[in-house]
């Protein structure tokens, strides 16, 4: 396609035609598309990297975070093994055995932990043993499973009452659908006590409520939920269970280093001072936002790149030959030219890279 320039001979100077001026435009909105479209596939790219481990699938990409009572917490894990749960037995234990894994580097030393499955009686499936003892690889799950053609809670919590060695600062974690055909309110209260029960938190399979008996034994428990058939789940579960126990909070990413659980008080590595170090712990921290906002700014990147191509290629479309026809064609008469600037459109070629040759080629136009 030729390009057309009108050259004014006494100003010595190259006017542009409109439609040069349109064609630079689109260019320039062509390469910035072709730019925003590679950052945005990075954005993109980064959100999803960063996106698993603000939300983690497993126990193990977690850790507890923030200060809790020098006092150590002896867990109660009541796991449901009645008939609701058929088959979920091997999937519970898979759960509770990430736990047991993820414990010794977030849980103290001295704290302490009791396994009792539960149905129409009770077995202990985990006596009370120490997280010192399980980072030693000390824990033995029992294989029993207690009768499940009913389902009680009271022989569990007796049960616990005989196990444990000195029952205080109990923090109670259940595994149920909540559905117990003992809620004698009293009695629990009575079992409770004597545990010295300070906390407790319950975890029923996905959508299924707190039954109304149990909501009224236990009605200042905490609530989650999780897949029953979904061990990774199960143990999420379990671990933010932990966290309201011990007054802290489950956030994504492994245990930092320093973080000592053999020692009576919970020592931790000195906080960051060098800016970068801060900079890199608030991100961590805050490692869920940063995924997301990342993300979104892809996406909007992304977003902006294509309204730039339709703009280019559909709204300020335009047709080259119409743009050509719309150069003016005026004819001036010979007594006038000596009155009026020479003025030719003329042909852009390699030629036309001085004043002179274009004085050449009106001449040759004359």
């Amino acid at each position: 396609m030729t390009i057309h320039r009108a050259y004014d001979s006494q100003r010595g100077t190259i006017r542009r035609a409109k439609g040069e001026k349109i064609r630079q435009e689109r260019a320039l909105g062509g390469h910035l598309a072709w730019l925003l479209i590679p950052l945005a596939a990075a954005l993109v790219a980064a959100g999803a990297v960063l996106w698993p481990h603000s939300h983690p699938g497993v126990i193990s990409n977690t850790h507890l975070a923030g200060a809790r009572s020098p006092a150590p917490v002896n867990v109660l894990v009541l796991a449901d093994m009645s008939g609701s749960f058929t088959g979920c037995d091997q999937i519970r234990r898979d759960g509770l055995q990430q736990i047991l894994t993820w414990a010794p580097a977030n849980m103290r030393g001295d704290d302490t932990f009791t396994i009792i499955s539960f149905a129409a009686n009770a077995i202990l499936t985990m006596p009370t043993t120490s997280v010192a003892d399980i980072a030693k690889g000390e824990t033995t799950l029992s294989s029993a499973v207690p009768d499940s053609t009913n389902t009680t809670i009271q022989p569990a919590l007796t049960l616990a009452t005989n196990s444990l060695e000195s029952p205080a600062n109990t923090s109670i974690v259940a595994l149920t659908d909540t559905k117990i055909s003992d809620p004698d309110q009293a009695a629990i209260s009575s079992l409770l006590t004597t545990l010295g029960v300070t906390s407790m938190s319950v975890i029923t399979p996905t959508g299924t409520p707190i039954d109304p008996g149990w909501n009224d034994a236990f009605s200042w428990e905490q609530h989650y939920q999780a897949d029953s058939t979904d061990a990774q789940g199960v143990g999420l579960a379990v671990g933010q269970a932990l966290a309201h126990a011990t007054g802290q909070t489950l956030k994504p990413g492994p245990a930092p280093k320093g973080v000592t659980t053999t020692e009576s008080s919970t020592s931790s590595a000195s906080p960051p001072t060098s800016p970068l170090a801060i900079l890199a712990a608030t991100i961590m921290t805050h490692l869920d936002w940063v995924g997301i906002s990342v993300g979104i700014l892809g996406f909007l990147a992304l977003l902006v790149a294509i309204m730039i191509w339709l703009f280019r290629h559909i709204l300020f479309r335009h047709d080259p030959q119409q743009e050509d026809s719309a150069q003016p064609h005026v004819t001036v008469p010979r007594s006038l030219n000596s009155r009026i600037p020479h003025v030719a459109v003329v042909p852009e070629t390699d030629n036309l890279s001085s004043p002179r040759h274009l004085d050449d080629s009106m001449a040759n136009l004359g």
